[in-house]
């Protein structure tokens, strides 16, 4: 897994008590939304994230 998927892993454990959205997690981490989904699909994949 790249560096892009495990911060994307480490904000959704900082943001567990709500749902925050694609676009948001792709502006807190400096990606494109697209980034961001993909990134999300791959730890979805992995068991990481839920759907």
């Amino acid at each position: 897994m790249g560096r892009t998927a495990i911060r994307t892993a480490q904000l959704l454990m900082e943001l567990s008590w709500c749902r925050p959205g694609v676009e948001h997690l792709a502006r807190c981490l400096g990606v494109t939304e697209r980034t961001d989904q993909h990134q999300l699909d791959k730890l979805r994949e992995a068991g990481l994230a839920s759907s």
